[in-house]
C-alpha cells in the first residue's frame, strides 16, 4: 500500500512540476516579448525624433541662409535631401506609430508636425522668392521654435506612454516552445526535482 501512495505521490509532484516549469516558462516567455516590443517602441520612438530633428535644423538652415542673402547650393542641396528623405519615410513611420501608439498618436504626428513642416516649407520658400523681409522672418522662426517645442511634446507622449506599458504588442496565445522538451520526461522531472538534473 504505501508503494501504491508513493507512486501516485511522485506522478503527483511530476505532474506538479512540469506544470510549474511550464508556468515559469510561458512567463518567462511573455517578458521576454514584451521587452522585445517595448525596445521596438523605443527604437520607433528615436527614429521619428531623429527624423523630425533632423529636417527642423535643416529648415532652420535654410532660413538662416535666405537672412544672409547667401544661396549656399550645399544648403540647398542638404534641405532638399531632408525633405525627401522625411517625405519617403513618413508613411511607414505613421503605420508604425499608428500600430504602437495609436490612431491618436499618428494623427498628432501627421496633422501638427507633417503639417507644420509643409506650411513652414511654403513660407520659408515665399520667403526666398520674395523681397527680405526682417518682420516674416522672425515670424517663421518663431514657428520653427513653436514647432520644435511641439515635437518634443509629442516625443514625450510617446515615451510616457511606453513608460506606462500603453503601447501595442502582438498577444500571446500561441504555444511556448521548449528548448529542452526532448528531455522533458519523467526521469528527467524526478532528477530535477530531487537536484540531480
Amino acid at each position: 500500500m504505501s508503494y501504491f501512495f508513493g507512486a501516485i505521490l511522485t506522478v503527483f509532484v511530476v505532474i506538479l512540476t512540469a506544470w510549474v516549469q511550464h508556468c515559469y516558462w510561458a512567463k518567462r516567455d511573455k517578458i521576454r516579448y514584451y521587452e522585445k516590443e517595448e525596445e521596438a517602441a523605443l527604437s520607433l520612438i528615436e527614429d521619428f525624433s531623429f527624423l523630425s530633428y533632423k529636417r527642423l535644423h535643416r529648415q532652420r538652415r535654410k532660413l538662416w541662409s535666405i537672412k544672409a542673402e547667401d544661396s549656399e547650393q550645399a544648403v540647398e542641396k542638404a534641405y532638399s535631401e531632408v525633405v525627401n528623405e522625411w517625405n519617403e519615410k513618413l508613411g511607414v513611420l505613421l503605420a508604425r506609430i499608428k500600430y504602437s501608439f495609436g490612431s491618436e498618436a499618428a494623427w498628432e504626428v501627421e496633422y501638427d508636425i507633417q503639417r507644420g513642416f509643409y506650411i513652414l516649407n511654403n513660407e520659408v520658400r515665399k520667403l526666398e522668392r520674395e523681397i527680405f523681409s526682417q518682420e516674416k522672418y522672425v515670424e517663421i522662426e518663431q514657428r520653427l521654435n513653436v514647432l520644435g517645442s511641439r515635437i518634443v511634446v509629442v516625443i514625450e507622449n510617446l515615451m510616457l506612454k511606453v513608460r506606462e506599458g500603453r503601447f501595442s504588442t502582438f498577444p500571446i496565445e500561441r504555444q511556448v516552445c521548449f528548448g529542452n522538451r526532448k528531455r522533458l520526461s519523467c526521469s528527467y522531472l524526478l532528477a530535477r526535482l530531487f537536484g540531480l538534473g
